[in-house]
């Protein structure tokens, strides 16, 4: 049978050693079937007590006890309690005087997988013939010691010699003495002189040895097999000092006593070797006594081996664990994928057929000659191509890669000022109350995500209330420890924006699809589903989270969570109007620009529409071109660049370069992919903005315009 086959929790439970497990607050947390049954508790008067509180027991073996515990678990090592007396361990003693107990108890540190310990095994040893033993003995001689008995090979304790020959009680006392010592549980023997010749064994020792006979015999001669075990120099050193030595979970192996050639047994030993002075204090022998402890240290490591095993096992399933759950989620996106795509291909099929059908009918009317109402059909393409622009940007919000420009924000004051456009697009059948907190601290956030975010929470209250009802959107504060929330909010400072309405509300099934993309409840053609996909993905890309609270026909409630800003706001200030009829503020005067765009259509587009504005233009399709022409340039007044460019080199670190070669260059970056990493998180330095794809090119010359003039 393999190890891991072996029932290691049946093996602690039969052992008939008893056990006690303590967690590391000593309290009981198990037992063990023989424990149970020398107590004659069962295991749930026992859990949750502390041991020394089940058996009535004075304050100093409550100290002692405790202090064994705490040492086993400071030291990760067995703690016997220590010598009481010079005569042998500490022991724990219960009852009254007639009826009274000896226990030997040891604690045994429980080591995890990391070597932390994790438990104490406690474990009493019954020892009460042994210590009345050694109380008689101590006694009848006076001295506190084993008696020392003449020789006898019988192997039985002899009478005492002296005067108990003539007393009758004291000699009935020793003939109790020798049926203790023969009977004991413990195994006894007594060696004399320096080759430690056996004097007398009890049927425990005898046992132990295989049954061999050994009175009379030394050591070394009757246990050979003992050499190199450690024992014979062990009775040398304790002979010649006259120091006590305690021995603690020693392996042993004994020849067979049966006669089998080459047989040998493995034991498990606590044992004392205690010294037999002679009144003037010379050691004359050594008295043995120990237990054989081979089954409940067996246990004991079967125990612990089932432990490691357990941890393994659940390590293993552990990993069993996430690795379905990973095959789950990788499901779940290719279904979201599939889902994704369908709803895209959809939607863009549609803007394609409006922009392709447009130049269709452009073309015809061109080649026909018939200009009149062109205008229409270019109206047409060109709303199509903004239509398929904001679709990519909710897009890029909901997978949280959108280029943000986070401001310091007064959310206050931005509700406030769409508070006309918000009662506009909800209509007069819908009161709109807007609860504002006065202390309301900024937040970090692209205030014009945020306005498009509110604009559809409030665009989707007013659906969920086609007969009217009342719309409420609150602003205040929210602090979370990450620990004791129970939405189980990241830990931080947060400014709240919270839209609730009194329309239908959401079933549990539609809230847990909420933020899927394309999935909407509203009849065809009148809702995308992207629009809390796209706030999902804007909070969290803004260090945010949303939280959604909907009861079917009561309403909802969906609050955005905004990190808190702790400077000060920034108060931009509105160009003033330029008089009527008059020259903008500034007109290209053959400002040089550099364009890097590796589209070749776009990059062409561009650079005519800004060369018809007047600017000198110096086109590159990469980063090594780029780098080349401003090398060549004497003179460069804006660097336009898109984010994503092939060669290794991106949008980004084109600017940063340029301005280490120009400083204080400004930089127009257009994208219609702007990881947050190429941009900084945002972050952008002063002379940096960002256009994102599609544009149309009258926003690219304004843009250009206020940089250069700026």
């Amino acid at each position: 049978m393999t190890l891991p086959e072996l029932d290691y929790a049946g093996i602690f439970d039969v052992s008939p050693n008893p056990y006690l497990i303590l967690d590391l607050r000593l309290n009981v947390v198990g037992a063990n079937r023989a424990y149970l049954a020398s107590t004659g508790c069962d295991l749930s008067d026992l859990l949750g007590r502390r041991a020394w509180d089940v058996f009535p027991a004075d304050a100093e073996t409550r100290e002692r006890s405790i202090a064994s515990c705490e040492r086993a678990i400071r030291t990760r090592r067995v703690d016997i309690m220590a010598p009481q007396r010079d005569d042998g361990p500490r022991v724990q003693a219960t009852g009254d005087e007639a009826g009274k107990r000896y226990w030997c108890v040891t604690h045994t540190p429980l080591l995890g997988r990391d070597g932390a310990v994790t438990a104490v095994l406690q474990h009493p040893v019954d020892v009460t013939e042994r210590e009345r033993l050694r109380n008689i003995v101590g006694a009848t001689r006076g001295d506190g010691a084993p008696p020392a008995p003449a020789p006898a090979q019988s192997g039985m304790a002899p009478r005492v010699p002296g005067s108990h020959e003539a007393n009758p009680a004291i000699q009935e006392e020793s003939d109790r003495l020798r049926g203790l010592f023969e009977q004991a549980p413990s195994f006894m023997a007594i060696v004399r002189g320096r080759n430690h010749c056996f004097e007398l064994t009890n049927r425990s020792y005898t046992q132990l040895i295989g049954g061999r006979k050994v009175i009379g015999l030394p050591v070394r001669e009757a246990l050979s097999e003992l050499k190199g075990q450690v024992f014979f120099d062990l009775l040398d050193k304790v002979y010649a000092s006259g120091q006590p030595f305690v021995g603690k979970g020693i392996e042993v192996w004994f020849e067979n006593g049966a006669g089998e050639d080459g047989d040998r047994q493995r034991r498990i030993i606590d044992f004392v070797y205690q010294p037999i002075l002679t009144p003037d204090g010379a050691v004359s022998g050594i008295f043995v006594e120990g237990n054989d402890v081979t089954d409940s240290h067996d246990a004991t490591r079967a125990l612990h081996d089932l432990m490691q095993t357990l941890e393994l096992r659940v390590e293993q399933r552990t990993t069993e664990l996430r690795s379905t759950e990973e095959k789950l989620h990788q499901a779940q996106k290719m279904e979201a994928v599939g889902q994704l795509t369908g709803g895209l291909a959809h939607d863009f099929n549609n803007l394609l057929t409006v922009i392709s059908g447009s130049l269709e009918i452009l073309r015809r009317r061109v080649e026909a000659g018939r200009l009149d109402a062109i205008g229409r059909y270019t109206d047409a393409a060109q709303g199509a191509a903004r239509r398929a622009g904001a679709l990519t940007q909710r897009l890029l919000a909901f997978s949280r890669r959108q280029a943000l420009d986070p401001k310091p924000t007064d959310v206050n004051g931005l509700v406030v000022g769409m508070e006309e456009m918000i009662r506009h697009t909800v209509g007069p059948d819908i009161a709109v109350d807007i609860a504002a907190d006065p202390d309301l601290p900024l937040t970090l956030v692209d205030p014009g995500q945020l306005e498009n975010a509110l604009l559809n929470l409030c665009i989707n209250a007013r659906d969920a209330m086609p007969d009217g009802g009342r719309l409420v959107i609150a602003a205040g504060c929210r602090q979370s420890d990450g620990v004791d929330d129970a939405d189980e909010m990241p830990a931080g400072d947060y400014v709240s924006l919270c839209v609730g309405d009194t329309g239908v509300g959401m079933t549990p099934e539609t809230q847990a699809r909420a933020y899927e993309p394309f999935f909407t409840t509203k009849p065809m053609g009148e809702g995308t589903g992207l629009g809390l996909s796209m706030i999902y993905g804007f909070a969290l890309q803004s260090g945010g989270q949303v939280r959604i609270d909907s009861t079917v026909g009561i309403g909802t409630r969906v609050w955005l969570y905004l990190p808190r800003y702790h400077g000060t706001a920034e108060v931009p200030t509105a160009p003033s109007a330029p008089p009527m009829g008059a020259e903008p503020v500034h007109s290209a005067r053959g400002e040089r620009i550099l364009l890097v765009e590796d589209d070749v259509f776009i990059r062409s587009l561009a650079a005519e529409v800004l060369r018809d504005s007047g600017y000198e233009v110096l086109e590159a399709g990469n980063g090594r071109e780029a780098l080349h022409l401003l090398r060549l340039a004497h003179r460069l007044d804006l660097l336009v660049t898109d984010v994503g460019l092939p060669g290794g080199m991106n949008g980004r670190q084109i600017a940063d370069a340029s301005r280490a070669l120009r400083h204080g260059l400004k930089v127009l970056f257009i994208t219609g992919y702007a990881a947050n990493k190429a941009l900084g998180d945002g972050q952008l330095e002063p002379g940096m903005e960002v256009l994102t794809k599609p544009f149309d090119m009258e926003d690219l010359s304004r843009r250009v315009r206020g940089l250069i003039g700026g």
